[in-house]
């Protein structure tokens, strides 16, 4: 999560396993601190240390005032 300045003010990662050709849905609670314009980047990557991206990144903004 980044705040309206680029910065990173949020990181959290989950790890699960899935058979070719699954879904699954995913979620995370995260509680901002202060107003401001935020961005969440969602990434999906074949394993947790360097890996290859399995999906293109998501991005969604939200306004917490």
């Amino acid at each position: 999560v980044k705040d309206s300045e680029g910065k990173i003010v949020h990181i959290s990662w989950q790890l699960t396993s899935l058979p070719p050709g699954d879904a699954t849905t995913i979620s995370h609670i995260w509680v901002p601190k202060m107003a401001d314009t935020y961005l969440v980047e969602t990434y999906v990557w074949d394993h947790f240390l360097g890996g290859l991206p399995l999906s293109e990144m998501k991005q969604k903004s939200t306004i917490v005032n």
